[in-house]
């Protein structure tokens, strides 16, 4: 009868969903490929806790599929998985891979919490990674932020500052716990002048990533910290390819929306776009041309005026938006968008994309992109209103002063 009941137990088996079995079967393979390259243990811990927690059937999942990788390493992590064990079903499939590790002839040494001295590995971090990034200045630079839990407790909190043009400019890592890092936040928001969203932290990577290979395609080397905590930004889960404004905002509801395209010359009156202008030297050769044709003592009527300063305006645009930068505006504008959609402001973030993807076609003269006509101009009079505060400032002054 013993020989009966033993037999019906070992054919009994749990079934898993497909989600718990194909979750199971990528930390597998993650932790196998771990063990290969003889990573520490610690990597393999700080992967799995990342599964651990979301529901008691993935816990005993993983628990029982360790089983499946007969090593030392993977020993050490059940142990410690053991120690901060809180569930019984969780705790018994811990024993069981333990000693099922056992039966393949490795040898364990199971000892009770308190005779144990200091841990192999860390005991299991708690919460998720969080991503937030800046608005984008005028020159094309923004925050990048990642704070990624730590063991035991605490974040490792990740800054960058990232140019669309030149990739990593610079990057910090630090240490500090959660209560520190939300002080850290609150007062970078008003420190700086452009706002600060909260972003998934897999987009958070693709931003990292793609200023890596921008920094790369320079030729540049890039910061040490960044070299450093690259495998950790790795570790999170990605997936995504491109501007995340396409996932709140229907393109196609914008596109078929002539007012928001023409409302975008608005923008740059904005929080976070107001300080976007073009740089001086840009501009130079189409302030002299608006300087000549206002001082000009060629008779003409105010219409005629107009249609002067017109055409300077749509020739700066043409010539200053060739089809490299006037792509690299319409990333700007879908970053941007995502932030005001993330502020509660939708309706000024489907201008922000409506003129973005404005910019998916050449530029037009007959139908310039509002946005952009509209920060040329802006950046013209802003040279010129530069140089009339220079020009006041070296007049003497005719007051007489005791």
């Amino acid at each position: 009868m013993g020989r009966k009941k033993e037999k019906k137990g070992k054919s009994k088996s749990l079934s898993y969903s497909d989600e718990t079995l194909q979750a199971i079967q990528t930390i597998i393979d993650r932790i196998s490929l771990y063990q290969r390259q003889e990573e520490d243990p610690q990597r393999s811990l700080e992967f799995i806790s990342q599964f651990l927690g979301k529901s008691d059937e993935l816990d005993v999942a993983i628990a029982e599929g360790l089983a499946r990788i007969p090593s030392r390493a993977t020993a050490m992590i059940l142990m410690e998985m053991k120690a901060s064990c809180r569930t019984k079903p969780l705790l018994k499939a811990i024993k069981k891979s333990l000693y099922r590790l056992k039966q393949k002839g490795l040898s364990i040494e199971d000892r009770d919490e308190r005779e144990r001295s200091t841990p192999v590995i860390r005991p299991l971090p708690s919460g998720q990674p969080q991503g937030f990034m800046s608005g984008i200045d005028y020159l094309g630079n923004r925050l990048i932020i990642l704070a990624l839990p730590r063991i035991p407790r605490g974040l490792q909190t990740l800054e960058a500052l990232v140019s669309d043009i030149e990739g990593l400019l610079n990057f910090h890592r630090d240490e500090m716990t959660k209560k520190a890092f939300h002080t850290f936040l609150r007062n970078l928001r008003e420190k700086v002048k452009f706002p600060i969203v909260e972003i998934p932290p897999a987009y958070a990577r693709f931003l990292l990533e793609e200023a890596y290979s921008l920094t790369e395609k320079m030729e540049k080397t890039p910061p040490q910290d960044f070299l450093t905590a690259k495998r950790g930004i790795s570790d999170i889960e990605n997936g995504i390819t491109g501007p995340l404004i396409y996932q709140l905002l229907d393109q196609d509801e914008i596109k078929g929306n002539d007012r928001f395209l023409a409302d975008s010359k608005n923008l740059l009156a904005m929080e976070g776009i107001i300080n976007w202008v073009l740089e001086p030297e840009d501009v130079e050769p189409y302030v002299r041309a608006v300087r000549e044709a206002e001082e000009s003592r060629i008779a003409l009527n105010p219409t005629q005026k107009e249609e002067w300063l017109q055409g300077i305006y749509l020739r700066a645009l043409g010539e200053l938006f060739p089809g490299e930068r006037r792509l690299l505006y319409k990333r700007r504008l879908e970053e941007m968008a995502y932030i005001l959609f993330k502020l509660d402001r939708s309706d000024e973030a489907k201008r922000c994309l409506a003129a973005a993807l404005d910019l998916e076609k050449e530029i037009n003269s007959l139908n310039p992109n509002p946005f952009l006509l509209q920060l040329v101009i802006t950046s013209i009079y802003s040279v010129m209103a530069a140089e009339r505060e220079r020009k006041a400032e070296k007049e003497p002054s005719l007051i007489m002063r005791p």
